[in-house]
């Protein structure tokens, strides 16, 4: 509203610069309806009446109809105006536009010959006046005001003289009207209206209209200012009017008048008007008027029309020379002006099952509350033409409440623009797609409706998505360090928090975006005892194939995963290659331990972890069972097959027993008689071998040493046969043995990590 004041207000700044603008005669205030010379054409308050646009065009503010008004106004027998105006409304604007003259014929034209004149014939005189005005209702309350009409004008007045015209002068109008209601059983409604006619124009220019009898200089056209009010009164029975007209700042006439319904559609009106000019002498203007309801048909429509009267008696000597004012208005169609909703101002969403509205319509009416096409409600409008609705339930989804309104005989109203209210207690529904694009990931929302927002969260951190769309919202956010490929498998996929509200304030259920996969087992740097293991773990909807050590798997309906994956003994690397759905590639690896480990070594024993490590790095094996049998006392077989491995002895090949005890269909035979020919171990004179002899502590220290596989100055006698786990601890002082052990347990070197 404010912004439409700031406007009119610009438009009148103008008169403050001059205190007066006297001049040409301006015709157009003359050129109103017979209703409001009754008032003495001083009514800028008036609204919703096309008779008074050209005292204020405020006044085209708030008709809904197509409506048309021709009058003529008789001036002491001499002068006749005759005027004709339209309006047209279009959206929440109304256009007018409005002709009037005054051009009188019959004036003597003489001419003078010798000292004598003549009567030579007769021309005509006067100004006529083209008038495009535009004015708008503004349904906001404003203090202690309900609402505001305001409007602007451009005419155009040219002075004419029997066949010539004058080149015309231009003046623009402005005007406001504010109306407050009152629930007083007296007092029912004010109107206070302020126009200012010409607050800007350019006058008459000079003009030469005969050559030999007159030229006319360059003319202001008078600019006039009207301010007034309207009360009222006795549930709308009676209206008094009051008003002032002012030339410049000069107070020219003031205006006391009174309106009286005596029946339904008749109206008799009455005022005064005292001239500050004219001898300070009293006008009197006696009125009525006529409300003609359903009086033509045209098509399926019916209309109303009012006819107008005015009798203006003036004081001495003209007291029997009077004016007289008729004029005949077609108001358009018979039906109440459709409702106006003041609250809400606009189609809105909720999560409340009910709504409540208000606005205004004609006095009196009924309105009809209509969903759609059907009839839900109807309350009663006050007689100021105010009406609420409250507590209105709603369907679920979109419901387009409009309103009608029925008054009297008049038929039903058109609807009301729709207040689109919807209405919705479901949370959205999102889904989610998400793409690896260089050291980003990209997420794609999609809603099944509009949202307010969209954010994700991680940790501490909120991120809100852009919106593409009403349907679409992307977020993009840097990939974390250790789910960038060529990293160790992380300990769990990466997991946002998607939460998203729809414009009403619904929140979905919070959405987990996880990525990319989640190894159950192995982890990396784990230590296993076993040459077999099985690969386990989830991968996200996001992922499109999953391969291990290059082969690849496939996920259950959970996205589950698992591939037994062989091991060989001691460092390896166990490689996981991830393919999303959008192409991308990301390689992730474990590093592994792979130790040997038996069963049948005591838990606690001292030697176990020096036994692991030694089978581990292939120095020491077990038996055929699996198992190491530590307390096992060793034969020379045992013995001598150990060192033969360790120096890496081919077997030989045999076409005849080696020794008496050892035959050549004996499995050990080959590498037994290969490790007597290198010198590891002996056979006796007799041709035996003594496979099953015990080998003492002494003597299998001694073959370990003579035969390079260890280096040691100890000296060792014991007699006692040696045990198993004693024979494998002799392996720990294998040169560069400690280093190697060091060397295994490196989680950072001796792998090929993927890139």
């Amino acid at each position: 509203m404010v912004k439409y004041l700031f406007l009119w207000l610009i438009c009148a700044l103008p008169i403050l610069g001059q205190t007066t603008q006297m001049g040409a005669v301006n015709i157009q205030t003359s050129m109103t309806s017979a209703d409001i010379a009754s008032f003495g054409r001083i009514t800028p308050y008036e609204t919703q009446s096309i008779g008074n646009v050209l005292i204020n065009p405020a006044s085209l503010g708030g008709i809904s109809f197509n409506q048309m008004t021709v009058s003529t106004y008789q001036l002491s027998s001499q002068f006749d105006y005759r005027h004709f105006n339209f309006v047209i409304p279009y959206g929440d604007l109304v256009y007018g536009i409005s002709y009037g003259t005054n051009i009188t014929s019959g004036f003597i034209e003489t001419d003078i010959n010798n000292g004598v004149i003549y009567d030579i014939g007769s021309f005509s005189s006067g100004f006529d006046v083209l008038h495009l005005s535009m004015g708008q209702k503004i349904n906001e309350g404003f203090f202690f005001i309900d609402h505001f009409n305001y409007g602007f004008g451009l005419s155009m007045l040219t002075q004419v003289i029997g066949s010539e015209r004058r080149s015309p002068g231009y003046g623009l109008d402005v005007g406001v009207i504010a109306t407050t209601f009152f629930d007083q059983f007296w007092l029912d409604r004010v109107d206070v209206g302020f126009s200012v006619i010409n607050a800007v124009s350019t006058g008459l220019p000079s003009w030469t209209y005969d050559a030999n009898v007159g030229t006319s200089e360059q003319q202001l056209i008078e600019r006039q200012i009207y301010t007034g009010a309207k009360f009222n009164l006795f549930n709308y029975s009676t209206a008094i009017h009051t008003g002032a007209y002012v030339q410049g700042f000069s107070l020219r006439d003031l205006m006391f008048g009174m309106d009286f319904q005596v029946a339904n559609g008749l109206n008799v009106r009455l005022s005064t008007t005292y001239d500050m000019l004219q001898g300070q002498e009293f006008i009197y203007n006696f009125g009525s008027g006529l409300m003609l309801k359903r009086v033509a048909g045209f098509g399926n429509s019916v209309y109303d029309m009012s006819v107008d009267y005015n009798y203006t008696m003036y004081p001495f000597p003209r007291s029997n020379d009077p004016s007289h004012t008729i004029s005949m208005t077609f108001l358009g169609q018979s039906t109440d002006q459709r409702p106006v909703v003041l609250l809400p101002e606009k189609s809105y969403d909720t999560d409340q099952p009910t709504a409540s509205f208000s606005g205004t319509s004609d006095r009196n009416a009924f309105i009809y509350i209509y969903n759609g096409e059907s009839l839900v409600g109807q309350v009663a409008a006050n007689n100021n033409g105010k009406w609420e609705v409250n507590d209105l339930f709603l369907d679920v989804g979109y419901n387009a409440i409009t309103f009608r309104s029925k008054s009297g005989t008049n038929d039903l109203s058109k609807p009301s623009p729709p207040v689109v209210v919807h209405f919705d207690q479901s949370p959205p529904v999102i889904s989610t797609e998400l793409d690896i694009m260089s050291d980003q990931v990209s997420i794609r929302l999609t809603s099944n409706e509009p949202l307010k927002e969209a954010r994700l969260v991680s940790g501490n951190e909120t991120l809100r998505f852009k919106k593409i769309s009403d349907a679409i919202y992307t977020l993009a956010v840097p990939l974390p360090p250790e789910m960038k490929s060529g990293n160790p498998l992380p300990e769990k996929m990466m997991s946002y928090d998607i939460v998203a509200m729809d414009r009403i304030g619904n929140q979905s259920p919070t959405e987990s975006v996880s990525f990319f996969v989640e190894p159950l087992f192995p982890a990396d740097q784990a230590v296993v005892y076993n040459d077999a293991i099985t690969v386990l773990g989830y991968a996200s909807p996001y992922v499109e194939a999953i391969s291990v050590n290059g082969k690849r798997i496939e996920t259950d309906k959970n996205n589950g995963f698992s591939k037994s994956v062989q091991l060989n003994y001691g460092k390896q690397l166990v490689e996981l290659n991830v393919k999303t759905r959008n192409g991308q590639r990301l390689n992730y690896y474990a590093r592994l331990l792979c130790m040997k480990r038996f069963s049948d070594i005591p838990k606690f024993a001292k030697y176990r972890r020096d036994i692991e490590f030694l089978a581990t790095l292939g120095y020491v094996s077990g038996k055929d069972d699996g198992l190491f049998h530590p307390e096992e006392e060793m034969t020379r077989r045992d013995v001598t097959l150990a060192i033969a491995k360790q120096r890496n002895i081919e077997p030989k090949a045999l076409d005849y027993d080696p020794f008496l005890d050892v035959s050549k269909s004996d499995p050990d035979a080959g590498i037994i008689s290969a490790a007597v020919d290198a010198g590891i171990t002996y056979a006796f004179a007799d041709g035996t071998f003594k496979p099953d002899e015990k080998v003492s502590v002494a003597n299998a220290f001694k073959m370990l040493n003579n035969s390079g596989v260890i280096d040691s100055e100890d000296i060792v006698v014991s007699k006692k046969p040696i045990k198993r786990y004693e024979f494998a601890l002799y392996f720990k002082q294998v040169r560069r043995y400690d280093q190697r052990v060091i060397y295994l347990m490196d989680w950072d070197q001796g792998y090929k990590l993927p890139k």
